[in-house]
């Protein structure tokens, strides 16, 4: 085997690969266009949107700390759980363990949006069972 065909699945994997990042960022870029331009469009200014709550609030840096730690854990929990799926499906792996790996994250997305969007404080606890946190909690 000659060096140059040794090379060339590496070569061939790596252009894949530069070629699907692309495909993410544009896929990203395109998507939160789209949100802020649907946003203007329906008279709510990028500028509602875009600001650290804290900062709006006038509240100290340190309030909802663990919040974003939790939201960082969630996030950080299901890249490794598809990075973990679409590396045993590059190797070959089993489907059913391929299968579990993206339910699984794509369950605990679902959890971390809940937790960031605070669905369940709000919609579930609130207007469902009627139980309101208590005004400490709720930071209200």
């Amino acid at each position: 085997m000659t060096a140059a065909q040794s090379m060339e699945p590496a070569a061939a994997l790596r252009g894949g690969f530069a070629g699907r990042q692309l495909a993410w960022v544009a896929a990203a870029a395109l998507a939160l266009g789209g949100l802020l331009g649907g946003a203007e469009l329906a008279g709510v200014p990028a500028g509602e949107l875009t600001p650290d709550p804290n900062a709006l609030a006038d509240q100290p840096a340190h309030v909802g700390l663990l919040s974003l730690l939790g939201l960082l854990v969630w996030g950080g929990a299901v890249a490794a759980l598809l990075v973990a799926a679409l590396a045993l499906r590059g190797l070959g792996g089993e489907g059913a363990q391929m299968r579990f790996l993206m339910a699984t994250g794509a369950i605990l997305l679902v959890i971390g949006v809940d937790d960031a969007a605070m669905v369940h404080e709000r919609f579930v606890l609130h207007a469902r069972l009627g139980y309101r946190l208590p005004r400490r909690l709720a930071g209200r």
